[in-house]
């Protein structure tokens, strides 16, 4: 567990949860099912979270100004299986992977596209001013909810590939497919 500097977390070969705060930060899960816990949110509409869990190694990098030195830097995340993600306003691309995880990612502002599979997961979509947020669930995603504050009647947000399958919240969103 770090605070809001700027860290470097790795893993060992159980099992982890590496959580990490505000700052730009290097997290390695290692070997086994390891969890990222992060509070991203101070990121700008400049600094975009770009994360694909279903790559080995590096999964993705993301732009954020250290709480701590008040500079810019830049973060990497490799080998992590599933994710509890707090994004600040930029235009994030978050995919999860297919597995029985269960992931829990939170936008903010932005046009945000997050893709989730497996497991219980759950999308909180932040307040978008301009074009179509989708969610997509898999056909393996074995549930899910999603929200989207602030967004109804502005915009569309869809949420498909999840057959059968329909957000808890369906009234805060203007269009769902299923």
């Amino acid at each position: 567990m770090s605070g809001d500097g700027d860290d470097t977390l790795r893993g060992l070969g159980g099992d982890d949860i590496l959580s990490t705060g505000k700052g730009f930060d290097s997290v390695d899960g290692g070997a086994e099912a390891d969890r990222w816990v992060a509070d991203k949110s101070e990121m700008t509409t400049a600094q975009a979270m770009v994360l694909d869990l279903t790559k080995t190694g590096l999964q993705g990098t993301y732009s954020v100004r250290s709480e701590v030195t008040k500079a810019n830097g830049t973060g990497a995340v490799r080998d992590i299986d599933m994710l509890t993600l707090t994004t600040g306003s930029g235009n994030d691309v978050i995919v999860t992977q297919a597995a029985s995880h269960s992931d829990q990612v939170t936008t903010g502002a932005g046009s945000d596209r997050v893709k989730v599979a497996g497991g219980t997961d759950t999308v909180a979509l932040g307040a978008i001013p301009g074009p179509p947020t989708p969610v997509t669930a898999s056909a393996t995603s074995t549930a899910m909810s999603a929200s989207a504050p602030g967004l109804w009647p502005k915009a569309t947000t869809a949420i498909s590939g999840a057959t059968g399958r329909t957000p808890t919240s369906p009234s805060r969103m203007s269009s769902i497919s299923t």
